[in-house]
């Protein structure tokens, strides 16, 4: 079949330039001009051809199980011993080669040159040692990094928990939670590897990365500095596609180098995703790990591309696509978000129907991601728990009585015409109705009680139908 043709296609496929020249991306303006839908009132929205972040191996299958509960016994706590005792070493180590220097450890330190001398070359190979206990014996690393005074971003494709790992092994800085930073065993590795921390909760956070990545390139020059690593996606995907970036990474307007990530698997895909049962007790057992790091060619953005950070985005993730052999995909980070928001609501593991291919909706209609949280809230109070989605029954109660008066409703709010609304119809459907008939969503939820433009719907409804 198709899908099967895409996956295994993608997984074999070469590797793309082997280390020809640098480049500034030849290609089209903006990938966004092809999702621009030119008809919105009739054009009907298709499901998507594969989503990048619902994985392929998230149930275990016989083998996997013997290995959680046979194997399991005797990987699962040698490993995690292992893994404790090499952080604990890595940690006495850097205390007792910052004695007396005052460092307080809390992501805001500037660790003097002579320490990062000293202690950095040993939290590469104390990243390497991780790697090496979870299963990854070996890793294919091909290509080079260009000189960190003229390219000092690399930005990388996102695919598990190990990924930070790989990329201090490389001898990387990059930006990482300040959760995840602060925890008590990796505070000191983090501060020595001058990792960069973001505070997710505070709301200021976009504002404070981009600040931090600029702080951090202006001292390219400097001896102390490293290349700069950023998981531009902001999430994990399955490996076969790249997502949309955020555009922090793009904004200095300097060059980068993308370095692609691979998996090789055949029983567990260890990108996490969010139907992947038990994806830690699998990670942990895995005989053996296959990964593989490949630098591609230094990008130079051209002078639009400087002044527009978005553009410079999109094309670096073309140029990403082309040279990997891996598809674009318009899934992002805006994506899980909306299955955070699901779940938050109560809708359990069924809030994995809630991705909507964001690409779409910010091209065409420009969606804040607050404006969809809230109709995500509204949705789930009669989201069917088994399925995700709305039934005939369910969509009646979560439309106000107000709409109950319009025919062919619920067929126009089924974009797919397969007998339910995902959420990702009833958003699409939203979207219409407030760009084409000025249907504020708030009308959708009940929360406004303004009277309904009845002729301008009616005549949407039956343009969609016809």
């Amino acid at each position: 079949c198709c899908c099967c043709c895409f996956i295994f296609g993608t997984m074999s496929s070469s590797s793309g330039n082997d280390g020809g020249d640098d480049l500034v991306w030849d290609g089209p303006k903006s990938t966004d001009k092809l999702l621009v839908v030119e008809d919105l009132r009739t054009h009907r929205l298709p499901k998507p051809y594969y989503e990048p972040l619902l994985g392929d191996t998230n149930h275990p299958h016989a083998w996997e199980w013997f290995k959680i509960i046979v194997l399991g016994i005797i990987l699962i706590p040698i490993r995690a011993v292992l893994v404790l005792l090499i952080l604990i070493v890595i940690n006495v180590v850097i205390w007792l080669a910052t004695l007396g220097q005052g460092l307080k450890f809390d992501g805001e330190d500037r660790v003097p040159l002579h320490i990062i001398k000293r202690v950095g070359p040993m939290i590469h190979w104390f990243a390497r040692a991780i790697l090496f206990v979870l299963g990854y014996y070996f890793i294919s690393v091909k290509g080079k990094p260009a000189p960190k005074e003229d390219v000092p971003i690399v930005v990388i494709n996102h695919l598990s928990y190990f990924d930070p790992f790989f990329s201090l092994f490389l001898g990387f800085s990059h930006i990482g939670k300040k959760e995840a930073i602060q925890m008590p065993l990796f505070r000191m590795p983090c501060a020595i590897a001058q990792m960069v921390q973001v505070d997710r909760e505070d709301m200021g956070s976009k504002h404070s990365a981009r600040t931090k990545i600029q702080e951090w390139v202006n001292r390219r020059n400097e001896p102390e500095f490293r290349h700069f690593a950023v998981y531009p996606e902001g999430t994990t995907a399955s490996g076969w596609s790249i997502l949309r970036f955020k555009t922090g990474a793009f904004a200095p307007g300097l060059p980068v180098q993308p370095l692609v990530y691979r998996a090789r698997y055949i029983f567990f895909n260890p990108t996490d995703n969010w139907y992947t049962k038990y994806w830690f007790l699998r990670a942990l057992v895995q005989l053996v790990g296959i990964m593989e790091a490949e630098y591609l060619p230094p990008y130079y953005p051209s002078e639009e591309e400087k002044r527009d950070e978005y553009l410079y985005s999109l094309n670096v993730r073309a140029h990403m696509a082309r040279e990997s052999g891996m598809n674009i995909s318009e899934y992002s980070l805006h994506d899980m978000l909306l299955q955070y928001a699901a779940e938050k609501a109560g809708l359990g593991e069924m809030s994995g129907e809630f991705t909507v291919e964001w690409g779409l909706f910010k091209v065409n209609f420009n969606l804040k991601i607050s404006d969809a949280k809230a109709l995500v809230k509204h949705v789930c109070t009669g989201t069917n728990k088994k399925t995700g989605t709305l039934g005939k029954e369910e969509f009646k109660k979560v439309m106000p009585s107000s709409w109950h008066g319009f025919e062919n409703l619920f067929e126009f709010f089924d974009q797919d015409g397969d007998g339910a609304v995902n959420f990702r119809d009833y958003l699409w459907s939203a979207c219409v109705l407030r760009k084409e008939a000025g249907v504020e969503f708030s009308m959708l939820t009940g929360e406004n009680d303004k009277k309904l433009p009845v002729e301008a719907i009616t005549s949407l409804i039956r343009d969609a139908l016809a």
